[in-house]
């Protein structure tokens, strides 16, 4: 799997975002990684590359402990 630094990640949807807009964009492109982490689009993206099964493991460990641990519903029957 190719590591993706966040500045690389940054500049891409900066690229992207011109191409689509066909202007170009305010933002500066070239950013050291701690800047470019800070931008929120760009953090998201950059998690989710990073950390591609992180989402599937909090979803599985989730839905264990709902099974784990059902809500208690009351009935009015004692």
């Amino acid at each position: 799997m190719t590591d993706f630094h966040a500045n690389q990640i940054h500049r891409a949807r900066i690229d992207v975002e011109e191409m689509r807009s066909g202007k170009p964009s305010p933002l500066p492109k070239d950013l050291p990684f701690r800047e470019a982490v800070e931008d929120p689009d760009t953090r998201a993206i950059y998690i989710r590359r990073k950390f591609p099964s992180m989402n599937f493991k909090l979803l599985r460990a989730q839905s264990v402990s709902r099974f784990a641990n059902p809500p208690v519903v009351d009935r009015g029957i004692h």
